[in-house]
């Protein structure tokens, strides 16, 4: 179990920088962009076999991410270079950033004690 702020607080900081930091890409419709989006998933298998966890997803255009700024974004006070799938740890989980060819995918992963309801609506109270 986690005190719901703390992850709150983590998923309302990749938004943060994601709306400061998103740029204009020209990807593959050749016609320029500039997008974010995110996402929630259950993952299998995790932190262990038969065990789940809840990643959160935070992506953005702009300029992929290095391997050593990916190795350092979660790194309290830094600040990219631009201002692999390293990772971190929160809560028992891991953080960590995915570049692709249009932007940078950032994420932290919980591990559930609970289940996620069928219906996948993480909004809606459950048992």
């Amino acid at each position: 179990m986690v005190d719901i702020g703390l992850p709150s607080q983590v998923y309302m900081n990749l938004f943060s920088n994601a709306v400061n930091y998103t740029e204009t890409i020209t990807g593959h419709t050749g016609k320029p962009r500039k997008a974010l989006t995110y996402e929630v998933e259950k993952i299998e298998d995790f932190p262990a076999a038969g065990q789940q966890g809840l990643k959160l997803n935070v992506f953005a255009t702009g300029t992929p991410l290095g391997k050593a700024e990916c190795q350092q974004i979660f790194t309290e006070g830094y600040r990219s270079g631009n201002s692999a799938d390293i990772s971190g740890s929160v809560h028992g989980g891991e953080s960590g950033c995915e570049p692709t060819e249009e932007g940078n995918n950032f994420y932290f992963i919980l591990p559930l004690t609970v289940g996620i309801p069928e219906n996948n609506h993480f909004n809606e109270p459950y048992d």
